[in-house]
């Protein structure tokens, strides 16, 4: 008998989890891993061992759907929703219900979530897989593939995670706290455009909390006929300290470079080797003031020294420099990126 999550929540919220909804996320992590904007921000463990393990089953996902600027797969949620398995908290997929809804018209709905051109993308999709058989048997061996990959990894750790965050998601909603409050303040739901959507689906009993397992730091908000989901796992549900943490590693990466003197010594450095005395004489300044600024720099990581007829010299590689602006631009990427 499938595992089932009892609760006292209020019948107008509904929370569960959802393997379809697992997949279709991790789907959209491949692509945005592929398109080098989710780079750095995804790094559990089923997709570092897809990199390594199954490359050719990455680029198979990245090579199906050549809709450039659009990574999601929206379509998969609208045939799980049509077969009703969207919302199913089942540990298993029921890949007969979603061949057999994909075989059919497959309602769009007015998807409001989504920009007008996505909803347009996806009927034209459903409709190029309910018209052209072969092309549809081609996505379902995708599928399949893919959840055959992650399913270890689902059974190992993103099913009990996802059964310890909708625990801790019905607790909330019991003790009466708002539905906004529970998720977290970086989750789509928050934005203004959003929240009305949101309330009015909480109260004409559409809305469905659906707690992920594999997503990472990633979150999403989709409207399908069926209901309004607004899901994310349990490490987006912790994002304020993981977002001051991340704060702090900024920080302290662009401390070294935010003083003018110490950054015109680096540009200085990249060019060539040179003593404290060539540095002081080129820059005006007095030789211990070149010392502290080249202590600083050292100990980021940014210069190294050699010894040169009795001379100590400083030289910063030029991959150095370059490799601290863009972890700073990593970092700050992948915190831009946790919003999807």
């Amino acid at each position: 008998m499938p595992a089932q999550i009892e609760s006292a929540a209020p019948a107008a919220i509904r929370v569960t989890m959802s393997p379809v909804a697992d997949l279709g996320f991790c789907l959209f992590v491949v692509e945005k891993r592929a398109s080098g904007t989710g780079k750095g921000k995804w790094t559990q463990p089923w997709a570092a061992a897809l990199d390594s393990e199954a490359p050719e089953l990455g680029a198979r996902i990245e090579g199906f759907w050549h809709d450039e600027g659009y990574d999601e797969w929206a379509e998969f949620s609208l045939i799980g929703d049509a077969a009703s398995v969207l919302f199913d908290d089942r540990s298993t997929i029921d890949w007969q219900a979603l061949e057999r809804a994909a075989a059919r018209a497959v309602p769009v709905g007015a998807l409001m979530t989504e920009q007008p051109d996505v909803r347009d993308l996806m009927a034209r999709r459903l409709r190029e897989l309910r018209d052209d058989a072969g092309r549809r048997t081609a996505y379902f061996v995708l599928l399949k593939d893919f959840w055959a990959f992650l399913a270890p990894f689902y059974a190992r750790d993103g099913r009990p995670a996802a059964l310890r965050l909708a625990g801790e998601i019905r607790e909330q909603l019991d003790a009466g706290r708002d539905v906004l409050a529970i998720l977290p303040p970086n989750h789509l739901a928050q934005l203004e455009r959003f929240r009305p959507m949101v309330e009015k689906a909480e109260r004409d009993g559409r809305l469905v909390i659906v707690a992920l397992g594999l997503s990472g730091v990633g979150s999403g908000l989709l409207e399908v006929p069926g209901g309004m989901m607004a899901s994310y796992s349990s490490e987006t549900s912790t994002n304020p300290e993981r977002r001051r943490e991340t704060a702090k590693k900024i920080a302290a990466q662009l401390k070294v470079l935010s003083d003018p003197t110490r950054l015109g010594l680096l540009l200085m450095l990249v060019h060539g080797p040179r003593s404290i005395t060539d540095l002081a004489r080129s820059e005006g300044l007095s030789q211990p003031t070149v010392s502290v600024h080249v202590k600083l720099l050292r100990e980021a990581g940014l210069l190294e020294s050699e010894g040169r007829r009795g001379q100590r010299l400083y030289f910063a590689p030029g991959e150095r420099v370059r490799g601290l602006l863009q972890g700073v631009i990593d970092v700050v990427q992948s915190n831009c990126d946790e919003r999807c």
